[in-house]
């Protein structure tokens, strides 16, 4: 909505989560943007058509490390000529992702059961070798995302009673509070980082760079 709205972009969009499909429908209602945000409720590996941008926002930890060259590959088959592609990506330090990728964690067992997190060399390479695109822009917005997880977490207390009034059980509930403090500290401690990043297809030979 946000692209449409500001940039006169035509979007399409797609979710398999009901919750999220029944908000972002609404939103674009809200906005009367349907004549320029299409909404789909499909899986990514369905999407077809050609695309001069896209946009992935930390969707790519919940692929997993045996699927994730097939969601790059499925991404740059997407994209004309000269496209690019941002992707905002929670990763590990390129030295750990050997070892992370191999081992169970607190998060990968019982928040998002598969999920993997990548390294900003790994992902940057295997960007390049599956479907040819250069990394031409970066942000690093880590220590932004330390303040966000505290935030939440304080937002998350402070709805104590709300969240209660859900019937979640109490383990749930110091299991979730345990996630939002750990992953804090891991940005703050800079054990995983948190990116945005731009990569592009190159354009007659000629690589087409960001663009803002």
């Amino acid at each position: 909505a946000h692209a449409a709205e500001n940039y006169g972009c035509d979007v399409v969009t797609t979710t398999i989560s009901r919750e999220q499909y029944r908000g972002a429908e609404s939103l674009i209602k809200k906005k009367g943007l349907e004549k320029k945000v299409k909404l789909l409720k499909s899986d990514y590996r369905d999407l077809d058509g050609m695309y001069d941008k896209l946009v992935s926002i930390e969707m790519i930890e919940a692929v997993g490390h045996h699927y994730l060259d097939a969601f790059i590959k499925k991404c740059g088959s997407l994209i004309k000529p000269g496209g690019q592609i941002a992707l905002q990506a929670i990763t590990v330090p390129d030295d750990a992702y050997g070892r992370h990728k191999a081992e169970s964690t607190f998060i990968n067992k019982h928040i998002f059961p598969g999920s993997c997190l990548i390294s900003l060399q790994d992902l940057t390479a295997r960007m390049d070798r599956i479907c040819g695109m250069k990394l031409v822009d970066e942000y690093d917005i880590t220590e932004h995302y330390a303040r966000t997880m505290n935030e939440w977490r304080a937002r998350f207390h402070d709805n104590m009673d709300k969240v209660r009034a859900l019937g979640l059980p109490e383990e749930f509930i110091r299991m979730w509070d345990f996630y939002l403090a750990s992953c804090e500290a891991g940005f703050d401690q800079r054990w995983i980082g948190d990116y945005q990043l731009v990569y592009a297809k190159q354009e007659n030979g000629i690589n087409t760079g960001s663009q803002n």
